[in-house]
Order: C-alpha cells, then structure tokens, then sequence
C-alpha cells in the first residue's frame, strides 16, 4: 500500500507476504477490505481468496478449509459483505460468492457454459457477465438471488467486456461475422433499445461482401465429432481450392465473430475451415483438458488431419489443393501436422 501521489519509500507499507503468488487485489466498496487471490499448487489456475482487513490487520483465508478449486476475477457485491469469484463447477466455468464474515458461499450461475467476467451494478445486487458455449458468446444479466438470467445482446455473435454505465445502463462490445467488433449500449432488459458506439479506426466495409460462415462438423475419431467454422463462397464455377486454418492454435477457438483473415481469404473464392480442436476452450471440461491428458500422443495433428479429410470430401473442394495454415502456436501446429502425416 502506498499514497496515490507520493514517492516516499518509507510510505510504502507491505500488506501481504506468501511464499505463492497473491494477484488479482481488489477493494470493497467502502475501501475497508482488500481480497485476493493466492495461488496453490494443486492444479492449473487453481487459488484461494484472502481478505485483508485494513482497520485491523487482519487476514483471512476464506476459501483455505474448502477443496482446491480454479479461482479468479474477483468482485465485491454492493451492499454486502460478499465477493464474487468464477471457479469451475463440473463441467463448466461458473460465478460463486463467498462471504467475508462468515465463509459461507453458494453457486449463482448453474446453466450450461462458461461463466466468466462479473461485474455488479453500482448500488444493486444484480450482475452481467459473459456466457460462452460453443461458438457464441453472451452477454448475460441477472439479480444475485434470481432463478435465471436473461441474455442482453443481439445474439448470433460474441459478446464482450460487459460493463454497467449507470444505475440501469450497461456496456458491452459485440461482433458478429458480418458485423465488426463494436460497443452497444442499453439498459438491462433484453427487449430495450441498443445504441450503437462505433469504435474509432474502425475500417469501411462499404462494397465488401462478406460471408456468413457456418459450423461444419467432422468425426476425430470412431465415437467423436468436432466441428469448426466454415467460410465458403456460393456460385463457384468448378471445384474450389481449400485451407485448414489454424491463426492461434487450439486454446483461442476462432467463434461467430468478425474474422478479417478468414473473410479475406474466402474472397478469393478459398474454401476456409477454422476447425476446433482438443484444447479448445467453450466446449466442456474434458475437451479443455484433453490437451493436457494426452500430452504425449499426437492428438492435434490427428484431429487436423482429420479436419483436412472431412474438407476434402466435402462437396466444391479440390481435395487435391488442400494447405493448412497458421501462424504462432497454429503454425508449429501445422508444420507438425503436414510433415506427420503426408499424403
């Protein structure tokens, strides 16, 4: 802790000393507790969440008697003594609370998808955040103790950074495959009006035509099928050359929003397949861990070779002018991928 404006080295009082890392501090909205988290060793992500009091002194474990977990993105809940964290509940990321006074806590969100980004309104009980689940991503509302959320954006594209801009307003980026990344704002109700905050530097799309991809699914294996985003122009005379294409491998999944490569490439008459692989994130736990687990095999050359097949045999694809290609992660990926399986 320090003063905002001084340089003083002796002002600076150390509040908290572990032999973990403690991260993510974040102040109650009084500004008499500091929670945190501090890592534990039990797992990837995995941490607990500490309070410091300043008055007193104190710190406190809240979580440290509970079984290690995934935890982070804290955030106090207005006019209580409650924090707000997301943590894994089995399958799927969600948002819990825990109270500072007494350690108890329960789950908020238990619909399907990962739950992350909380964010409660200034003076209310009632929180947005982010539902991802497959290729989309939501930006939902809900009150803490309420049965369901309603989701606030226009759907079809990919929600983000949701913030509240007032006592009812709430903010939040969205994109969509035909509609670059944005800001909308509204108040939070699903059926109220959106206004639309261009972003500056935002390139005119005037004249472009842009596609409108779909998922295309392909079987990894004899029991299991994966799927992936599919840009394909319609009207093209002939059989089209086609590309797997991998930008950041597999633990950034390309979803239902605008992509400048991919459209840029399916201009030019390409077939393009942006496929999800293990390792991809809004898919389940298993899916997200299987990287992991099956470390020392050959699992993403062979759940690419297996996307390289399924384009190939696809209706308009030249199954003889096939590439694949990425770049960073993505690009190892696919000089790993063509080299072990040639042919």
């Amino acid at each position: 802790l320090a003063p905002a404006g001084g340089e003083d080295a002796a002002a600076l009082e150390l509040l908290t000393w572990s032999a973990a890392d403690d991260r993510e501090p974040v102040w109650s909205r009084d500004g008499k507790f500091l929670a945190f988290t501090r890592k534990r060793l039990d797992g990837p992500g995995h941490a607990d969440i500490l309070v410091f009091s300043l008055e007193k002194g104190e710190l406190i474990n809240l979580t440290g008697e509970k079984a290690s977990a995934v935890r982070h993105s804290l955030e106090w809940v207005p006019g209580r003594n409650l924090i707000a964290y997301v943590t894994r509940e089995n399958e799927w990321l969600s948002i819990s609370v825990v109270n500072a006074d007494n350690k108890a806590g329960w789950t908020v969100t238990r619909e399907s998808g990962d739950k992350t980004e909380p964010r409660f309104a200034p003076k209310e009980a009632r929180l947005v955040y982010v539902r991802t689940e497959g290729f989309t991503t939501v930006i939902c509302e809900r009150g803490l103790h309420a049965s369901s959320a309603v989701a606030l954006d226009p759907g079809e594209g990919v929600g983000r950074y949701p913030r509240w801009a007032g006592e009812k307003r709430v903010l939040y980026g969205f994109s969509a495959p035909q509609r670059p990344f944005g800001f909308l704002a509204q108040e939070n109700r699903a059926d109220a009006d959106r206004i639309a905050i261009p972003v500056p530097g935002t390139p005119s799309l005037g004249g472009v035509r842009l596609q409108q991809p779909i998922p295309f699914e392909f079987e990894v294996g004899p029991e299991e099928q994966f799927s992936g985003m599919l840009y394909q122009t319609p009207g093209v005379a002939g059989k089209a050359p086609a590309l797997v294409y991998l930008p950041d491998g597999p633990l950034r999944t390309r979803r239902g929003e605008f992509q400048p490569e991919e459209q840029a490439l399916a201009s030019t008459a390409l077939t393009v397949l942006a496929p999800v692989i293990h390792g991809a994130t809004g898919f389940g736990e298993a899916i997200e861990n299987d990287l992991r687990e099956l470390a020392r095999t050959e699992i993403e050359a062979s759940d690419l070779a297996a996307a390289g097949r399924a384009l190939g045999a696809l209706e308009g694809v030249d199954a003889d002018r096939l590439a694949i290609v990425g770049h960073g992660f993505g690009g190892t990926l696919a000089l790993v991928t063509a080299g072990a399986r040639p042919g």
